[in-house]
């Protein structure tokens, strides 16, 4: 069982002064390379929702998304890009916590919220994780990533709307 963040974890809107951070632990998770300016392009991009997870003002975890705006009155729907908690700060239920953060704070149409993703196929702890957060597989998509190369499952979940 998961056990809930401690009330010393603090979620926030990511800024300039998260960056470095941000970097360190895309690294120590072994997450595809964005460089120090994709990450401060994303702080200023209208669609993105990028939340870190602070302990003592330092960032241990944190979750990019960008929000897909429909042309008509469907769902909005909403991709994620990344999710990363330090290793040290795991199983304490801080993924969970971002992941609740960016759900409640992304808009929703009358129709609600898709939620996609894509996870290596090997990524055993990932696909686990987000099962438990009611993502279900949609497809797969073959040779996906690169550096290696491998299958990409895609994952959905449909949040209504309140």
């Amino acid at each position: 069982m998961t056990a809930k963040p401690s009330e010393t974890i603090v979620f926030e809107s990511a800024g300039a002064g998260h960056i470095r951070d941000v970097k360190k632990l895309e690294k120590e998770s072994r997450l595809a390379p964005w460089t120090l300016e994709d990450y401060r392009a994303e702080i200023d991009r209208e669609d993105s929702l990028f939340i870190v997870a602070l302990e003592k003002e330092k960032t241990v975890g944190f979750i990019i998304a960008r929000l897909i705006m429909p042309q008509q009155k469907e769902a909005f729907e909403l991709e994620i890009y990344n999710l990363a908690v330090k290793e040290g700060h795991r199983k304490r239920g801080i993924g969970t916590s971002l992941l609740k953060n960016l759900l409640d704070s992304a808009p929703k149409s009358r129709s609600g919220l898709k939620v996609f993703l894509e996870v290596r196929r090997s990524n055993q702890k990932a696909i686990n994780f987000y099962k438990k957060n009611g993502f279900s597989l949609l497809c797969k998509r073959k040779n996906f990533y690169r550096n290696p190369p491998e299958d990409a499952l895609i994952f959905e979940r449909k949040v209504e709307s309140e």
